[in-house]
């Protein structure tokens, strides 16, 4: 199974709507519900109970939706702390560069570095090349 399964699994059992679940994922019902029938047949057991006005989560939905609401809170951990290293990297950086390109090309680039990772310090060296 797919890490995404996980999420939009847990988006059907919150929403308890095949529409609202694939609306919120941008899907189609049709592709929400062979993910379904994919994880179902993965599993070994039905998840959901659907009929044409109803929505219940078996038992094993029941179980299963437990561990995808926790497998998403991990993955927005996860993704939060990678933003978080990401920003609070740091230190120093040294780079020699001949003056053409310190002064002309190297400025841009330096400048989106400096968004992406604010704390890291640059030392420009300019020299001759050989």
């Amino acid at each position: 199974m797919h890490l995404e399964s996980f999420k939009l699994f847990h988006d059907l059992a919150e929403t308890k709507s095949f529409t609202r679940a694939a609306e919120r994922n941008n899907l189609t019902q049709s592709a929400l519900s062979q993910m379904l029938s994919a994880m179902e047949r993965k599993l070994g057991a039905r998840l959901v109970d659907r009929g044409r006005n109803s929505f219940q989560l078996t038992a094993a939905g029941e179980i299963c939706h437990d561990h995808c609401r926790e497998i998403s809170r991990l993955l927005r951990d996860l993704d939060h702390q990678i933003q978080q290293a990401r920003t609070d990297s740091g230190g120093v950086i040294e780079l020699a560069t001949c003056y053409s390109i310190g002064l002309h090309q190297l400025p841009p680039v330096l400048r989106l570095f400096r968004q992406n990772f604010p704390n890291v310090e640059f030392r420009l060296r300019y020299g001759l090349i050989d």
